[in-house]
């Protein structure tokens, strides 16, 4: 992240430095995520029940975007970025298949709407300047709440809440590297809190921030794996090919009510 304001087209807003947990201020990308638009979906068709996606041997309930993405990007959304699953888990390239952008990226949105649980996923990320690996439920434009890990620095995670246009990022000490091998991340989201979890420790919890009502708001459930064009050294960094494609791995993803 670069120290000045950042203007986002996708947004059509321009955000003032916020400040870490740790006092450091910084700016802050806009939301990243190019998840289905929300309005078209229909707000009754809300999960209702607990589900287990071990994501090893099928991505059938999962929309997998193609051809899409922010183009301040340096990668798009292509769907063969999303390989095959298998029992390791699913993994999501970096690579140069993108045929808009220098690089090509990857997302999958579970196909139903989110609703009020607790939400959990093993993920492996990179250490690889500029490369994020995201876990976050989302309403474009409305209200998003994340989990992302940057490969400027693999040892901490990013947790973030937007609403509207304002955001609200804390940046959480992990004491391991996140590059290395699974971890479970969790996101706890109720009506009158937002706590996360690493490994079934609570790192944070938070209750100053309203998100928006998901019977209401179609709310979706995604994974994702992207680069970074901008040059936000607090950050993620500007990604730089390293020669060879890169992975993002998640397995595990699981809800209950």
């Amino acid at each position: 992240m670069r120290a000045t304001v950042i203007v986002l087209a996708l947004v059509g807003a321009a955000f003032s430095p916020l400040s870490t947990v740790s006092g450091a201020v910084i700016s802050y990308r806009d939301s990243t995520h190019t998840v289905i638009n929300a309005t078209l979906l229909k707000v009754d068709a809300v999960q209702s029940g607990a589900f287990s996606e071990p994501l090893t041997d099928s991505l059938s309930n999962f929309n997998i975007p193609d051809n899409t993405g922010p183009a301040r990007w340096a990668c798009s959304y292509v769907r063969q970025a999303v390989d095959a699953p298998n029992i390791n888990g699913t993994q999501i390239t970096i690579a140069k298949d993108s045929t808009s952008q220098p690089f090509s990226c990857g997302e999958l949105v579970y196909n139903k709407p989110a609703q009020y649980g607790i939400y959990s996923v093993d993920m492996i990320s990179t250490n690889v300047r500029g490369h994020i690996t995201g876990f976050f439920l989302i309403v474009n434009g409305v209200s998003e709440i994340d989990v992302e890990l940057t490969g400027l620095n693999s040892t901490v995670v990013w947790l973030n809440v937007w609403k509207g246009s304002k955001q609200n990022p804390r940046k959480i000490p992990l004491g391991f590297d996140a590059s290395l091998g699974f971890h479970t991340y969790q996101i706890e989201w109720r009506k009158d809190f937002i706590a996360w979890s690493v490994d079934g420790k609570q790192i944070l919890k938070r209750s100053d921030i309203k998100t928006a009502d998901p019977t209401k708001n179609s709310y979706r459930l995604a994974l994702n794996s992207w680069t970074q064009a901008a040059d936000e050294d607090l950050w993620a960094g500007q990604f730089k090919w390293p020669g060879k494609p890169i992975h993002s791995q998640f397995r595990n993803l699981r809800y209950t009510p």
